[in-house]
C-alpha cells in the first residue's frame, strides 16, 4: 500500500505529472512554480520534491536536473487522485453515429470500436472475441502506428518488445483475460506487469458484454506516461457503446 502523502505533496505529484504528461521532458521545481498556482514557494517545492523522491514517488532519470514520476507516483495518482475524464455528448453522440452506421455487422462493430478507441486515444488497442463463432478465443490490435510516434518507443529495443507481445496473439489474450474483471476497469502500470517484456508499459483493461452471458475484454495499451483520467473514460465508453450496439443488434433481429 502507498504511504499516505499530505495536501502539499499530493499537489505537487499532481503537478509533476501533468506536466510530464505534456512534455515528457523531466520536471524541475522552479517549472513547477512558475507552471502551477500552488501558493507554495519555490524552496518548499525543492524540499517536497526531495521527500517524493526519498520515497519513491518521483525519480532522476540519468543526470537530468528534473524528476520524473515513478511507477509508485503513477500508481497513487490512479488510486487516490485521478477523477475519470467522462466523454462529452458530442464525442459519445458521434461514437453512437459511427457503429450505427455498421448496423448488425458483429465483426464491423468489433473492428470500428477498436479504430475509434485508437483514434481517441492514440495508444494501442486490443480486443477479444469470447469463445462462441471461433474455436479459439479471437484478439484484434489496432493503432500501432500510434506509439512509433511517442518518445518512449524511440528505442527500438522497447517497441521490438511491444511489437512482440502483440503478435503473439495467445500471450496477448492470456495477459488481458488475467487482468480483466466483470464490470471493473483495471489499470497495470509498468513493473506491476507480468511480463518483463512490457515493463515499461501500462495497460488498462475492461470488459464488455458479447452476449448473454458472454464477455470479451477491451484494452488500452501505452507507456507508464499515459493519460490514465481520458484513457479509463474512454474505455469505460466505449465498452458501454459496444455492448449497447451489440445487443442493439440481437434486438433489431426480432423486429
Amino acid at each position: 500500500m502507498p504511504s499516505q502523502l499530505d495536501e502539499r505533496k499530493q499537489k505537487i505529484l499532481k503537478a509533476i505529472i501533468a506536466d510530464y504528461l505534456e512534455t515528457a521532458e523531466p520536471v524541475g521545481s522552479r517549472r513547477i512554480s512558475k507552471k502551477f498556482d500552488l501558493n507554495i514557494s519555490p524552496a518548499t517545492i525543492r524540499n517536497e520534491m526531495a521527500d517524493l523522491e526519498e520515497a519513491g514517488y518521483i525519480v532522476q532519470p540519468h543526470t537530468s536536473a528534473g524528476r520524473i514520476p515513478s511507477d509508485k507516483g503513477y500508481r497513487f495518482y490512479v488510486d487516490e487522485l485521478m477523477k475519470e475524464k467522462k466523454l462529452s455528448l458530442r464525442e459519445l453522440s458521434l461514437i453512437r453515429k459511427q457503429l450505427q452506421k455498421i448496423g448488425r455487422n458483429i465483426d464491423g462493430l468489433l473492428h470500428e470500436s477498436l479504430k475509434i478507441l485508437s483514434n481517441l486515444s492514440q495508444y494501442v488497442t486490443v480486443l477479444t472475441v469470447p469463445d462462441i463463432r471461433y474455436h479459439h478465443e479471437k484478439v484484434y490490435a489496432s493503432g500501432i502506428s500510434n506509439i512509433v510516434k511517442l518518445p518512449e518507443f524511440k528505442n527500438l529495443e522497447n517497441l521490438k518488445h511491444l511489437l512482440s507481445m502483440i503478435e503473439h496473439e495467445d500471450i496477448l489474450v492470456h495477459l488481458l483475460n488475467e487482468y480483466a474483471e466483470s464490470d471493473a476497469t483495471i489499470v497495470k502500470i509498468g513493473n506491476e506487469n507480468k511480463l518483463k517484456e512490457i515493463k515499461d508499459c501500462s495497460i488498462v483493461v475492461t470488459t464488455y458484454h458479447f452476449s448473454i452471458g458472454s464477455l470479451g475484454t477491451l484494452g488500452v495499451i501505452g507507456p507508464t506516461r499515459m493519460s490514465y483520467d481520458k484513457v479509463t473514460g474512454l474505455l469505460n465508453s466505449m465498452a458501454e457503446e459496444l455492448t449497447h450496439s451489440l445487443r442493439g443488434g440481437d434486438e433489431s433481429d426480432q423486429g
